[in-house]
């Protein structure tokens, strides 16, 4: 079948579709290797740049089924759960396939016209793309390619306090245009497709000396974006090098979750508050992990309500309760109220991002206003009371920044959770530690289904510990409290700055494009004089001086 990408010349670019299948397999989806993704996506985009559409959508198949199954946790799951169905890992699969190659094909279809290849084009689609996604998806964060070079005190995810993900995604962006661009220029037998629908092979008509500059233009490439990232990753080094003076005596506060195994059929509301009551004297705050008990009337949610305000008051605690109640019809509220220490409700917060799938048919909506109040709290040493901004989300929540912006002012973020998994619930942990990042405040996560931790202000998991799969357990920690919040730029000016980025990185495409534009008229113009005037040169040149001059006369 002549021009087809099934040819034994084209066995190189069939080959590639394996390799990105195992790098994206363990660059991607629930708890994906930091990293990988520098030579998976450069990869994929030099195969969209110089594939033939049939190739383009090869690719993505096996994107969508790689990217799908890397979603997938069919050993610790306690119940059912989304990412055991085959059907729904590979709709997520292709989901994430599709928004990858959209931008490197947009890309491609420029380059059908202008045919040059810019990293400001690229990285302004790229970034628009996960940003839109982000802002107007369902799902929130979750497919985003700025997750895999997370990892427990990564120096690049501290980019996530100045632009948020965004910033992430542009160096990912940058990456990936240098290394396709290397590619490209290492095997010059791969043209760029013509729009002729099938790969090309050629042999180089360019002499060793004509491909110098070409090369030394990479080079130079290379060692600016390697100068470039040393900067960023020094940078965010230096940020994670902070910890707390214990020159003067350390000031904590035990916080203690109480975790409800969702395995558990009845609704064990006896047990949670009995445990609330154990930790009450060891804690002083106290948070329940996500819908730990179903109420179905009024009745039962008010005697819910008093006993826990009788053991805050009497112990001088914080409790925060969560229960789901009947919304009408088929659907319920997914609640967490947190009670003063003197008794009283200091705020209800009702889950705002349902599970799309999962949850949405049975779980109503909320607001999307998180809470922000100042509670005082008593330290280990006697005497000390330490003022905080305390807000929520609940666990989906966690995956939308624009929601948590609002928690930017808080010092603590109480979030309840209940996933499906150990391996979903230590990659949900570590997203939300990004969130902890781009607004600079502590996290308390309490998950049933997962991974239960605490997460500090530069993103870094203190502790963690994965949930029993059964019965009622809790855990306590020391928070150790600081005299400042810290304050981020993308806590206070949010996606912004990532719009500011793309308007930049698009103002240099049309600057370069308009540049290149004049060099090639500059060019064309002595090629014109040179042309016209070429045998007049040629026939000087034997002559003498005096005759060459009346050449041009």
């Amino acid at each position: 079948m002549p021009g087809s990408v099934f040819e034994p010349k084209n066995l190189g670019f069939l080959s590639a579709l394996p390799l990105t299948s195992i790098l994206s397999y363990f660059g991607l989806g629930l708890i994906p290797i930091p990293l990988l993704s520098l030579f998976d996506l450069p990869l994929i985009l030099f195969l969209v740049r110089n594939g033939s559409p049939l190739y383009i959508l090869t690719l993505f198949f096996f994107l969508a089924l790689s990217i799908g199954l890397s979603f997938c946790d069919f050993s610790s799951s306690p119940l059912d759960s989304p990412f055991d169905n085959i059907g729904v890992l590979i709709s997520i699969g292709a989901l994430v396939a599709f928004l990858t190659i959209l931008p490197t094909y947009i890309e491609k279809v420029y380059l059908r016209r202008y045919g040059q290849s810019s990293f400001f084009l690229f990285a302004g689609l790229w970034v628009s793309t996960w940003l839109l996604w982000r802002r107007f998806s369902p799902f929130g964060s979750w497919g985003d390619w700025a997750y895999t070079l997370q990892g427990d005190g990564n120096p690049l995810i501290q980019l996530a306090s100045v632009f948020g993900l965004s910033g992430i995604d542009f160096v990912l962006a940058w990456w990936a245009h240098i290394g396709a661009t290397l590619l490209a220029d290492s095997l010059n037998n791969v043209n760029v497709d013509d729009g002729s629908n099938q790969l090309n092979e050629r042999t180089s008509l360019l002499s060793p000396e004509s491909q110098a500059p070409a090369i030394r233009q990479t080079s130079r490439k290379i060692v600016l974006s390697a100068i470039a990232l040393l900067f960023i990753y020094s940078w965010g080094a230096k940020r994670l090098n902070q910890i707390e003076s214990n020159i003067e005596p350390l000031k904590t506060l035990k916080v203690a979750c109480l975790l409800a195994a969702p395995s558990i059929k009845d609704s064990p509301l006896e047990e949670m508050i009995h445990s609330t009551k154990d930790l009450a004297t060891r804690a002083k705050i106290i948070l329940w992990s996500e819908s730990a008990v179903n109420l179905d009337s009024t009745t039962a949610l008010d005697n819910l309500l008093n006993e826990t305000m009788v053991i805050a008051k009497k112990h001088i605690v914080y409790v925060g309760i969560t229960y789901t109640v009947p919304s009408g019809g088929h659907k319920r509220r997914n609640f967490l109220t947190l009670i003063d220490k003197d008794g009283s409700i200091l705020f209800n917060y009702t889950k705002t991002h349902p599970v799309p799938i999962a949850e949405g048919y049975s779980t109503e909506a909320g607001p999307g206003e998180l809470p922000l109040k100042e509670i005082n709290v008593p330290t280990i040493i006697k005497k000390i009371s330490v003022p905080l901004n305390v807000s929520a989300a609940i666990c989906f929540d966690m995956d939308f920044p624009k929601l948590l912006q609002q928690a930017g002012e808080a010092n603590l973020v109480l979030s309840p959770a209940q996933t499906w998994g150990s391996r979903v619930g230590l990659e949900h942990l570590h997203m939300a530690s990004v969130r902890a990042i781009e607004q600079g405040f502590w996290l308390l996560r309490c998950d049933a289904g997962g991974v239960s931790g605490i997460v500090d202000d530069l993103g870094r998991i203190r502790n963690w510990q994965v949930a029993p799969k059964s019965g009622v357990s809790s855990l306590i920690w020391d928070l150790p409290l600081t005299d400042s919040k810290r304050e981020t730029l993308y806590s206070t000016y949010g996606d912004i700055g990532s719009l500011v980025l793309i308007l930049i990185v698009c103002a240099l495409e049309g600057l370069t494009r308009f540049a290149n534009e004049k060099v090639e008229s500059f060019e064309d113009k002595v090629e014109k004089i040179w042309n016209e005037n070429k045998g007049r040169f040629l026939e000087w040149l034997p002559r003498s001086p005096s005759q060459q001059r009346q050449l041009f006369v």
